[in-house]
């Protein structure tokens, strides 16, 4: 069975066909990954289809992108890609032992807070755990505007550090949601239980008060663009020191610093 040649421009365009570019077409192979001539025109064609697809649906698209081809495509919703349909991410994530960093995942993150306007990449969950399992070269982002979010992972990343600033992260958002009296309540108890010692009855009964007084507003404040700046911040300040590189051009965070 013989491939087939792909078309690198966004859809619906008003490209003249003799003024298709040839050195941006792709060769679609018999089991469906398409090769190009370069890695840059592949993450084109990936940038293109994540793009037009929130475009259209606002909702998510994901590809993988090893070296100048696409290894997998899988469309979602609005706010995740079914990885189920890419069989390759599936490997990567049931068996990773051995393989290199030579892989990168591109997919949308669609408008959330008005046009053009979303989340940076998810840190506790979703984005960076697969990213990490999957043991990826790069995690990328696309919002509605074509603009970037992107994490990269260096030879010098340490998945133990990455934890413990992850344990650095919780501290904040804790801080983030709580009153100076409260916060100070709370490292207390974390002290006890870091020690092994007992909790008393009183803190015990204080805290499930403050649990179920701050439920709804850190509901309220992981959906807002509040925290997608305190996101941003976070990973600006923290991440470099486990060997991540972190760098975006959304619009709504790149003059947050």
């Amino acid at each position: 069975m013989l491939g087939s040649i792909v078309l690198n421009i966004p859809k619906n365009s008003k490209y003249i066909l003799s003024r298709i570019n040839v050195q941006k077409l792709g060769y679609k192979l018999p089991n469906g990954d398409i090769n190009f001539l370069n890695k840059e025109t592949a993450v084109e064609y990936a940038k293109n289809k994540i793009v037009q697809q929130i475009k259209n649906n606002n909702t998510e698209y994901g590809v993988l992108i090893k070296d100048r081809r696409i290894i997998g495509e899988a469309d979602g919703t609005n706010n995740s890609v079914n990885i189920g349909k890419m069989d390759n991410l599936i490997k990567r994530l049931w068996n990773n032992s051995n393989l290199k960093r030579d892989v990168d995942f591109l997919h949308g993150h669609p408008d959330k807070y008005s046009s053009g306007a979303t989340c940076p990449l998810s840190c506790c969950e979703g984005d960076l755990e697969t990213a990490i399992s999957a043991k990826l070269k790069s995690i990328v982002a696309y919002n509605s505007r074509g603009e970037f979010n992107r994490i990269e992972f260096t030879e010098n990343f340490s998945p133990e550090n990455f934890y413990k600033i992850m344990k650095k992260f919780e501290e904040l958002l804790v801080k983030k949601m709580a009153s100076p009296e409260d916060y100070k309540k709370l490292m207390e108890i974390k002290k006890l239980k870091d020690t092994g010692n007992n909790i008393p009855e009183s803190l015990h009964k204080w805290f499930e008060k403050f649990a179920e007084k701050t439920e709804m507003k850190t509901k309220e404040f992981l959906e807002s663009k509040e925290y997608a700046a305190f996101v941003h911040e976070f990973y600006s300040n923290y991440i470099k020191d486990c060997g991540l590189k972190y760098s975006t051009n959304f619009n709504n965070l790149s003059l947050i610093t």
